[in-house]
């Protein structure tokens, strides 16, 4: 099966890819390995996100979320269902 995201990596790095995913599925991984492992991957796609997202782009993201969480809490204190 292809991915629509095809990326551009070496074969070594191919290779590494496939060893943790190897280990992953089949279990050698302890708890505390795949939390590091997603936090990992989690700061490489914020910095990749970053690269690629202007700071007015951002700005209004954020400004954005901060509205939507004050209406989940207007909503919240007066008890309605969400």
């Amino acid at each position: 099966m292809r991915h629509a995201l095809e990326l551009d990596i070496d074969s070594k790095t191919h290779q590494g890819i496939t060893e943790i995913y190897k280990r992953l599925i089949d279990g050698e991984l302890g708890t505390e390995a795949k939390l590091e492992l997603v936090l990992g991957v989690w700061v490489e796609m914020l910095c990749y996100a970053a690269s690629y997202c202007s700071r007015e782009s951002h700005a209004r993201e954020l400004r954005q979320q901060r509205i939507r969480r004050l209406r989940h809490r207007r909503v919240a204190a007066k008890g309605c269902p969400l």
